[in-house]
Order: C-alpha cells, then structure tokens, then sequence
C-alpha cells in the first residue's frame, strides 16, 4: 500500500523538501542532456550542408535536431526545447555561414583552385582571383560534381577508372620520394594506424602529433614536423577531454600568443562521430577536408567511427580503411591517422579482422609496462621499421580560465606524452613487479653464481646441479625458473662453454639515477 503523502497545518498535501529537490534535480538533467543534443545535432547537420542557402540549412538542422531528441526520449514532453529550435537552427545556420565567409578570407582563393583543380592553367588560376565571384562558384559545382561522383563510384563499383592516368615506364622516374609530416612516423598521402591498449598514450600520441603537426613543433618535443600544417581531429568519443589534453599542450609546451592563435586556426575538432561506412558521411567529411585544406585527418577511434561494423569481417574493415582514404584523397599530401584498440590478447596488433593492417601504409603501436609505454613502428610501407622509443606520462597543472563565450573552467590537471632520452629502451620491461616464480628463480640464480663466476657467467647445467643444495628444487622448478628469467630478460646468454653450451649472466638494468635520465627538452624525471 502506497503511504498517504504528507499534509501541512491547513490539510493540504505538500511533497517533502528531498523528493521536490531530487525531481527538480532529475528534470534539470534531462533539459541540460535535451540541449546538449540539440546544440550537436544542430551544429553536425548545418555544418554538413555547406553548398546550400542559410534557410534551407536551418530547415535541415532543425530537422535533423527533432529527429535526435526523438531517438533519445521519444514522446517525452520537452515543450522549451522543442519551441526554441527554430530559433536555434536560424541561429546556427548564421554561425556557418560567417564560418564559411571567414574560411574563403583566411586561407584565400588561389591555394583552394590549385587543390581543386592541380591541371588548371596559370593564365585561368589569375583569371578567377580576379573574380572571386565566379572562381567559388566554380568551386561549389566542384564540391557537387565530387559528391555525386562519390555515390555513383560507391554504388558502381570500377566507375572511376582513368586511362589517361596510367604510367609507362619512365613516368614512374617523375614521381617523388616519400615525404612525411612527422618525420619517420607520419609518411604523406597516406593512412595510418596507431594500435594501443587503455592508459598506453595512444589518444595523447594523436593529440600531440595534430597539435605539433598545426604550429610546425617538434613532435614529442623532439620529432620534426611539415608544420604548421590544418589538422582536423574527428572526436569520436567526444571533445570534452580533447579539450584538456590540448589545453595540457598549451601549458606543457609554454606557448607565446601567437603560437596560441595559429594552434585555434589550425587544429579543428568535429565533436561528433560519423560513420566511415556512410557514403554520405564521408563525402561531407571529404568536402570539409578539401575546403579547409587539412594535410591530416585524425580519427579516434575506429570502433566509434564504424557503426554495424563487423570488426572480424575482412570486407567491412578494408571499406572502413578505404573509406579514411578517400577522405584524404582530395589533396596531394594529406594523410589519415586511425586510433585502434589492440586484440584481446594486447600486444600490437589491431583487433578484428587482419585486414587492418593489411590496408595501412604504416603502423605505430603503443604498449605499456609500469609507467612506461614503449613507441614502436610496426610497419611503413616504404621505409624501415625498426624504431622504438620510450615515452612516460607527464602530469601538468591546468589553471582556471573563462572561454571567449564566457565559460568557466576550473583549474586542474592532463596529462602529456613525454618522449624519455635514447638509451632508456633498457627500462622498459623492468617495470612491472617479478612473479613468485621470477622472484624464487632470482633466489637460486644468485645462489649458483657466487662472486668469481659473476664475470662468465654459468651454464643452465650448472644451475640445474644447484637445486639440490637450494632447498632441493625439484627439475621442474628449476627449469621453469630457468625460462622465466630468460622471457623476462633478466638473465641472457652472453657466451658459450667449450662444449657449445650457453652461459647466461644476469642483465644489467639502469636505474633513472644511474643514467640521469631526463625528458628529451632537458627537464629531469621526478
């Protein structure tokens, strides 16, 4: 039986001051969540709608704004949200339309033509910088011919073969080298994927690589870079910690005002996700791409950028891959960088289908081990691979600032990768606590080298005769020991007896105080 709700002096049902406050409460949540889609959905379909009129725009974001508060709460009765939406998407529209107008004055007519059109002669090139006018409606029919190209190749496959474009012998002497955005890591005109477990920087990687990629910094501090160059990072988990982590890049790096104001023009953020198997989601990305000029497209991550992906599924993982490709296609040089999860194995290898690496052009892989995380290039297509470097987490204090559009942050603190000095691989893979059985192994390797046989090490015959006087280990265990050590590398053959058998000594692992190691810009390690 339900209780009787409780009435003041005067008889009259009141509700009690917490269940008043909890629904008032629950009921601001649901109008901050109702907003907050709204002002997405609004900003996503306006902004994909760049070659239409400011009215047609609005109507398409106010449709597309209805269409997600349905999916979300269905026939919930949201009467302020739904009456403020023509005036939202008016407003929107308005705010894309100077967005536009601000692209056409920022980065200028010409650089756009060439991109758009690399055969265009230089006597036509001056003629429509002379008349801009004209030149952006030959830009907009260029926009359109592209996009129905796209759905006609994506609905007939083979369609867009070009005789004219085939090369015969000499021609291939024309073609340059390769040339990378971030030197050795980042070839161009290419796609690439950067595979890492949860806490392994792979987010931090890509943020560092599009920020220092945006000002022309060194990446990590220390890579070279083709900067400043547009990036634009496509936030499939969503921009609230893309904000951080690029404020942490502000402070870490120190940067003067001016690096600041090319860093806002340069790093762009779509805060939502698309989906790399919706032929109208990646022409829109493909003409944003091309009208800003971007040399990088960052996509973070896969699994959030491929709904009704089945990720086992050779086919649909090289469409996904393909797909990243052409969005970057439009222009000369620019690459795409795919972040990914690793298998549930770990290791470096990509989850799903063994098509993701098959369709890469490089491959970076981030793996972790105590504090640290270990940067290894597992394949480049046209260069070498054997590169590895360390890198560890640097904390940075954030403090409060208020926004252009007056929001309030409070101070707190990101992280930043911080690349460690060359000669510190030695650290890795000591990081993590030995197992009972590493640990008992320790104990009878140390009671079988005695001081005079440190220098030549012993064999694993020697050890093995050794159990009986250490508390008479059986075979096994002493075997096992053995092989432990040898996988965790803290023992190594270093040497062969003279019937051939191996001797192993103990490794040798560096302390931070041993090397005086120090984060590559100098600052020393706490």
């Amino acid at each position: 039986m339900t209780p009787a709700p409780p009435v003041d002096a005067s008889g009259e049902w009141v509700m009690i001051e917490d269940e008043l406050y909890a629904r008032t409460t629950a009921e601001g949540k649901i109008a901050d969540e109702a907003e907050a889609i709204v002002s997405a959905a609004l900003w996503a379909a306006a902004s994909a709608s760049p070659d239409v009129t400011p009215k047609r725009r609005a109507k398409l974001a106010e449709r597309a704004a209805r269409k997600a508060l349905a999916d979300r709460f269905g026939d919930a009765d949201l009467g302020d949200v739904i009456g403020e939406l023509p005036a939202w998407a008016r407003t929107v529209s308005a705010s894309v339309e100077a967005d536009l107008a601000e692209s056409v004055l920022g980065f200028g007519i010409l650089p756009r033509l060439q991109a758009a059109f690399p055969n265009m002669t230089p006597a036509d090139l001056a003629r429509f910088v002379a008349d801009p006018e004209n030149g952006e409606k030959l830009l907009v029919e260029k926009a359109r011919a592209d996009r129905d190209a796209f759905r006609k190749s994506a609905a007939n496959p083979g369609v867009g073969f070009n005789a004219s474009a085939a090369l015969y012998g000499a021609d291939l002497e024309d073609i340059a080298d390769a040339a990378y955005l971030i030197d050795g890591y980042f070839p161009e005109a290419s796609v690439i994927g950067l595979v890492g477990e949860t806490g392994s920087f792979k987010s931090a990687l890509a943020i560092d690589a599009g920020c220092s990629l945006a000002i022309g910094a060194r990446f990590l501090g220390e890579i070279e870079t083709a900067g400043p160059r547009r990036v634009v990072f496509v936030a499939g988990e969503g921009p609230r910690g893309l904000r951080m982590r690029r404020r942490a890049f502000i402070v870490d790096r120190d940067l003067e005002a001016a690096e600041i104001a090319l860093l806002d023009q340069n790093f762009i953020v779509y805060p939502s996700p698309i989906n790399l198997l919706s032929s109208d989601d990646v022409a829109g990305l493909r003409r944003f791409v091309d009208s800003v000029e971007a040399s990088l497209v960052i996509f973070d991550t896969l699994s959030a950028l491929t709904q009704g992906m089945e990720e086992n599924s050779a086919g649909d993982m090289a469409d996904a891959l393909r797909a990243a490709r052409l969005i970057v296609s439009g222009r000369e040089s620019s690459s795409a960088l795919i972040v990914h999860h690793p298998g549930k194995g770990g290791g470096v290898d990509g989850r799903g289908s063994g098509a993701w690496k098959a369709n890469l052009d490089a491959v970076l892989a981030t793996q972790k081990d105590g504090d640290l995380v270990a940067l290894t290039l597992e394949k480049m297509k046209d260069g070498a691979t054997d590169s590895r470097r360390i890198i560890r987490k640097r904390i940075v204090e954030i403090p409060e600032s208020v926004s252009r559009r007056g929001v309030a942050h409070e101070a707190t603190t990101s992280i930043v990768a911080a690349l460690m000095a060359r000669g510190t691989e030695a650290l890795f893979g000591t990081g993590k606590p030995p197992t009972a059985t590493e640990r008992r192994a320790e104990e009878i390797f140390s009671h079988v080298i005695p001081a005079h046989t440190a220098a030549e090490g012993v064999t694993r015959a020697e050890i093995l005769e050794a159990r009986k006087t250490s508390h008479d280990e059986s075979y096994a265990t002493v075997t096992n020991a053995i092989n432990s050590l040898i996988k965790s590398a803290r023992i190594a053959a270093d040497g062969k007896t003279a019937n051939g058998s191996d001797r192993y000594k103990r490794v040798y692992v560096p302390s931070a105080t041993d090397l005086s190691l120090a984060d590559i810009d100098g600052r020393a390690i706490p």
